[in-house]
């Protein structure tokens, strides 16, 4: 799911849901650390002006396909660089509608030979997609540093590829085959060509490469997922790619930009709906195909991508903003599921909970529904044997936030707060205020390190945080009982303990149903 066009200052509202989610802020933090460290390492494997060109050029045309491209191994990552800025500069030809079909046709069609031209370029495209072209000789000069066997297949994909967009210029997407052969050539060719890039390169095995129904398949579940997501950008510039034999089911009169009137709601969404259940039916072949490869790179590279749009079709699943902009999973949220794939296990339990959300989303009375529900069971089938045959026990579903988790990370927020901003300054003396006995320093202290630990691991690791908040607890229990042998017990101490002690019980008992959780083994 692209989001370089994505501004890199966050909105008022990003800030807020960050707020929110304690547990996505620290993923949001741990992944910018993390690329930085790739990248830097990335820039030195590579110094020369051109590969310079690429890789800057990549995080401009496709910022979240530049990060999992940078955590490749050094044959890989140069590889697939090249490999992906090829095929966005034939997509720039493609989609530049100045360009009549009589040039733009041999145009397509040279565009594989003219890439290794050294000095081939082109004035065409908008914004960066532009420069992208207009400098595409530094392409050039990176894709023939590559070795042979890796140019062979980038040519080969780039030429069918090419032939596939020729095809359809002037055909449009009428049936449901159209869509499938469409989205075939624009992203199952992708597909194909990176599995046979990971057997030529030797890390995985040539069956990889040779499986082209399973590589394809993971290049149309990613299409159709963009496809749904982006209805109204496409509408808006007036192009289509929903299918006319599935739209005119619902479309009134024939109109495909009705679905965008509030009156025809019901109709927009069981459309959408038909469309999602459709993209469904790809999951069970993409998770055998990830669990086929055996490079822990490799995996990543093509899991990240897999669980972000499980997750976007689950947002975009009878949703009605799809027809008024552009959906997209929370920032936030992204870098969670960056951070959180790290393993076969990992990916099947991301996975479920996409299609969780999915299946508390259906509608009895929508007219997918039950095929809805069939392609979910498919999918959770899919989920389930691959879990109990790789691990011997099935899924749960874990990672969403619920209510009560917000609610704790707010109160976190506030405790965080209030003990760094007031009473810490306040007991060094620091106001007007006489400084408190050294205990009640250390507790302050104390009570700031236990809140500000507890933000960054309640919700991602929650069962670190059971020992502490024990012994916060029990601090809490010895500092109230030596205000009370004191006399210094009143409404007001009491009014600031409660929250401590609700928080402590509070972060103590998800740990324990987080621990309770990662070990039972559930049989459906």
């Amino acid at each position: 799911c692209d989001c370089s066009r994505s501004s890199t200052m966050p909105s008022a509202s990003t800030i807020m849901e960050l707020l929110l989610r304690p547990n996505e802020a620290m993923a949001v933090v741990h992944l910018k650390r993390s690329m930085s460290k790739i990248a830097g390492k990335n820039a030195q494997a590579r110094p020369d002006p051109h590969w310079k060109f690429c890789f800057d050029m990549l995080v401009k045309v496709s910022r979240s396909f530049a990060l999992v491209i940078q955590q490749l191994g050094d044959d890989m990552r140069d590889a697939i660089c090249v490999f992906y800025l090829v095929l966005r500069a034939l997509d720039t030809v493609e989609d530049d509608m100045a360009i009549p079909n009589d040039r733009k046709i041999p145009m397509l069609r040279t565009f594989a030979d003219d890439t290794e031209n050294v000095g081939f370029t082109l004035d065409i495209g908008d914004g960066e997609y532009r420069n992208l072209m207009r400098e595409y000789d530094n392409v050039s000069k990176a894709y023939m540093d590559l070795e042979p066997k890796y140019r062979a297949v980038i040519k080969d994909i780039t030429q069918r590829m090419a032939d596939g967009m020729i095809e359809f210029l002037d055909k449009g997407v009428h049936t449901v085959e159209d869509y499938d052969r469409y989205c075939h050539f624009v992203a199952g060719l992708v597909g194909i060509g990176l599995s046979r890039l990971f057997s030529e390169s030797g890390r995985e095995v040539p069956e990889v490469g040779e499986n082209d129904f399973l590589s394809n398949e993971m290049g149309l579940f990613l299409q159709k997922t963009n496809i749904i997501r982006d209805y109204r950008e496409d509408l808006d510039d007036n192009r289509r790619f929903w299918p006319n034999e599935t739209w005119e089911q619902y479309a009134p009169n024939g109109e495909f930009g009705a679905f965008i009137r509030p009156e025809h709601e019901g109709q927009a969404l069981a459309c959408l709906n038909h469309m999602v259940t459709d993209a469904l039916r790809h999951v069970p072949h993409c998770i055998e195909y990830m669990e086929r490869i055996q490079d822990h790179h490799n995996f990543l590279f093509c899991a990240i991508p897999q669980v972000m749009a499980a997750h976007t079709l689950a947002l975009v699943f009878n949703n009605k903003d799809v027809f008024q902009k552009v959906v997209k999973i929370r920032k936030g949220l992204t870098a969670r599921l960056f951070i959180e794939t790290k393993d076969l296990r990992s990916v099947l339990t991301i996975f479920n909970e996409a299609i969780d959300e999915m299946a508390d989303k259906v509608d009895p009375a929508d007219p997918s529904a039950e095929k809805t529900l069939k392609s979910i069971d498919q999918a959770r089938a899919a989920i389930r044997k691959t879990m109990e045959s790789r691990y011997g026990k099935s899924v749960s579903s874990t990672g969403s936030l619920g209510l009560a988790d917000v609610a704790v990370g707010l109160l976190l927020v506030v405790m965080l707060a209030t003990t760094a901003l007031l009473d810490i300054p306040a007991a060094m003396g620091y106001t007007e205020a006489a400084p408190a006995f050294k205990y009640q320093q250390l507790y302050f202290v104390w009570s700031g390190l236990f809140y500000a630990a507890s933000l960054a691991f309640f919700s991602s690791n929650p069962s670190f945080m059971r020992l502490p908040s024990i012994l916060h607890a029990a601090v809490t229990a010895y500092m109230v009982r030596g205000d009370a042998a004191s006399g210094n017990w009143d409404i007001t101490t009491a009014a600031s303990v409660l929250p401590q002690v609700v928080l402590a019980a509070a972060l103590a008992q998800r740990a324990f149903v987080s621990k309770t959780n990662a070990t039972r083994i559930k049989i459906d």
